[in-house]
């Protein structure tokens, strides 16, 4: 895993280590750059849905590693409430937010046109309106305390134009 050099925790006018909110960060790629960010000295939200064993076991391995971090458990299918419940629990814990990273996606779907009207719509509210509401409440925060950084990325795992979920990966 890479980050540039910009990607240190020496935020200019913050005494304190600046936090970073990372979606789906129980597994996968998003438990990788949880791992790294609190390893380069942020304190972490380990966003997860239904990942608790996870979850707890990056939050303990943080921990261990002489990190903070806590467990936020949102479902995005509900992107404005997980919004709230996510940002809500870093500021009360952490403070301001400096970082977020929409990691968290799901993976359903098949061929086109056999893609029933529900999957659509999980797929819309979790990979594509959850990522935008969780922007739009991170940036809310600019104001107060000028730019920070957001990063919103796909895997691109099975990315083919023949799958139901490829134009929002």
């Amino acid at each position: 895993m890479t980050f540039t050099e910009d990607s240190s925790p020496d935020l200019p006018g913050s005494a304190a280590p600046p936090t970073a909110v990372v979606t789906g960060a129980a597994v996968r790629i998003g438990r990788a750059l949880a791992l790294e960010l609190a390893g380069r000295g942020w304190q972490v939200v380990v966003h997860h849905r239904t990942s608790v064993t996870e979850a707890e076991a990056t939050v303990a391995r943080i921990a261990e590693s002489g990190g903070q971090a806590i467990a936020v458990a949102a479902d995005l299918e509900e992107p404005h409430r997980a919004a709230e419940t996510v940002f809500e629990a870093a500021e009360n814990r952490f403070g301001q937010v400096s970082l977020l990273i929409n990691n968290a996606a799901i993976f359903e779907g098949g061929a086109l046109g056999e893609t029933d009207a529900e999957t659509w719509q999980r797929l819309f509210a979790i990979n594509l309106e959850a990522p935008c509401v969780l922007s739009e409440r991170f940036v809310r925060g600019w104001a107060r305390r000028g730019p920070d950084r957001s990063s919103t990325w796909s895997t691109g795992e099975d990315c083919s134009p023949t799958r139901s979920d490829w134009p929002i990966r």
